[in-house]
């Protein structure tokens, strides 16, 4: 495991402006000045200059009023966000960040987009990314969107803008919101719920809330949009090589090549009999398959989520807020079952034996064939943790009114994704090479000078189809993958500012602060999958 750690920085940054002058000056072009962003525990608690900025606020009416349920959802309609880098539903969805919500700004990708609850920093994936489904909308009071580039106030990771998530400051008594939805045709139904409770007393105030979000499955092949690659009108075209697949001779002079097994009724020839088999003829469906059959459209997810706020009012003008998050997220995805060649893995090729039990042609054969038979399924599951805290208090300094603030910011994110329906290449291998029928009329691995144990090796009739795929098979050339990965954040600031000089044309604002962040970051590929040996992505640990 490689820690990528970035070392303490310390920035100080001064800001001055003429704000009368500025104000004036917009003034006469009838531009909108917008009132100061609110970043909580951030050095500027304004944007660049107070005048007319790209920064859009969505209040609570208006989140409301869209109906829609999380964070992730209600940002994607602004017309400043891009298309997702990856679906939140999308079963083809290959990564750690599977099952969560991402922004891109203007494309720009969704790890260039700072996300900061109450001006503080969220929570990020080991490759930089933001869930915005993490954070409960039932307890936003608005959200501000500065769609501008900001890396000259908050660093490299605000290039494509900022998004600031104010929450409910005082809440008193309980909020229960229902939340349930479904497609026409019954599917990809969704569900949720949230309970929020708040306290306030003189001194202090308490919000708690949890939620439960449930995504239901859509399968491809309930719709004929999605069914088939080229659109309904097209039904037969850009389909692969299917479960009865096809043999070829080494030999490429050889007359034999892309031979297929007859399988009337669906059920495999005797793949011992020459001749039964059939040269591949693409303009027969039944010579091919629609992956889009196995695979998800839209996965499953489910989010749990815990979520608490409180503020206390301490003498000398001094104020303490603490917030902290707890969410679970468990999604799945399906796709068809791998599309298997001999070469699939160049450095290690596998062909189906000349003296395999179910080789009929007396010479090595080269493979291509889809495991219809074992779907490929990805359980990705994911927790994540958050805590803040932050002691701000006021002072005047010779007539002059300054703020300060000190804080703290943790967060964990751990996941571990589980798959099956891959292969496991080395005991392919074993599975197509020698076999023979023993005394016991069982199909055995090896010769019969030299037999190789049934408990260590199941012969596979590859070219039989899935009639002839029995689950020993299956489970003796399935490979089940396991990876682990996360991520740490700890940081650590202290800031200062106010207004400490008049000038003609407006007071002159200073701030400074200084911020200690550590990074830390793993992901760990299962050994099957960092071995190569697997029909899984292979990869090493990071």
């Amino acid at each position: 495991m490689m820690e990528k750690i970035l070392s303490r920085s310390i920035r100080v940054i001064c800001l001055s402006g003429l704000a009368a002058g500025m104000h004036a000056a917009y003034a006469q072009e009838a531009a909108q000045t917008m009132q100061r962003v609110e970043v909580t525990g951030s050095r500027i608690r304004q944007v660049d200059l107070e005048t007319a900025q790209p920064v859009q606020v969505m209040t609570q009416e208006a989140i409301q009023k869209s109906g829609l349920i999380t964070v992730g959802d209600i940002l994607n309609q602004l017309s400043s966000v891009g298309t997702p880098e990856f679906s939140r539903g999308g079963a083809l969805t290959s990564n750690l960040e599977n099952g969560g919500q991402y922004i891109s700004m203007r494309n720009l990708g969704a790890n260039r987009m700072l996300v900061l609850v109450d001006g503080k920093r969220w929570t990020q994936t080991v490759n930089g990314y933001t869930d915005m489904s993490t954070i409960p909308s039932a307890m936003i009071e608005r959200i501000e969107v500065l769609k501008d580039g900001a890396s000259s106030i908050y660093g490299s990771d605000a290039i494509a803008g900022v998004v600031n998530i104010i929450l409910k400051k005082r809440m008193e008594g309980a909020q229960l919101s229902l939340y349930t939805g479904a497609n026409d045709k019954g599917d990809g139904k969704n569900k949720d719920f949230s309970l929020s409770y708040g306290a306030v007393s003189d001194k202090a105030s308490m919000m708690f809330g949890l939620s439960h979000t449930e995504q239901g499955v859509v399968w491809a092949n309930k719709r004929d949009i999605t069914r088939y690659p080229n659109g309904p009108a097209h039904p037969t075209d850009g389909l692969g090589s299917g479960p009865w697949g096809n043999v070829s001779s080494l030999n490429e002079d050889s007359a034999l090549q892309q031979w297929v097994i007859n399988h009337p009724g669906g059920v495999g020839a005797d793949p011992r009999n020459p001749a039964n088999y059939h040269p591949y003829d693409g303009d027969v469906p039944d010579d091919k398959f629609n992956s889009a059959e196995q695979m998800m459209f839209q996965m499953p997810n489910r989010l749990d989520t815990l979520f608490t706020k409180g503020t206390l009012e301490l003498p000398y003008d001094m104020q303490f807020t603490t917030t902290a998050m707890y969410s679970q997220r468990k999604s799945t995805a399906q796709i068809a079952g791998y599309p298997l060649r001999s070469d699939v893995q160049q450095n290690y090729p596998v062909y189906i034996a000349s003296n395999s039990y179910y080789n009929p042609f007396g010479e090595d054969l080269y493979f291509s064939r889809r495991t219809t038979e074992m779907p490929r399924v990805t359980e990705n599951e994911n927790s994540t943790f958050h805590v803040d805290a932050t002691l701000s208090g006021d002072f005047t300094f010779k007539g002059k009114a300054f703020n300060w603030d000190v804080g703290y910011n943790h967060s964990q994110v751990k996941g571990t994704i589980f798959s099956s329906g891959n292969v496991n290449l080395l005991n392919l291998k074993n599975a197509l090479g020698p076999s023979f029928m023993n005394s016991d009329g069982v199909v055995q691995c090896g010769t019969p000078g030299a037999p190789v144990p049934l408990s260590t090796c199941t012969p596979w009739n590859i070219i039989g189809g899935p009639s002839a795929s029995n689950p020993e098979v299956l489970n003796y050339i399935m490979a089940n993958g396991q990876s682990t990965y996360g991520s740490t954040i700890n940081s650590a600031t202290a800031n200062i500012g106010g207004e400490v000089l008049e000038l003609p044309a407006g007071m002159l604002g200073v701030a400074g602060g200084i911020e200690h962040r550590e990074v830390r970051g793993f992901d760990t590929p299962g050994q099957f999958e960092q071995s190569g040996y697997s029909t899984d992505l292979a990869g090493n640990p990071t």
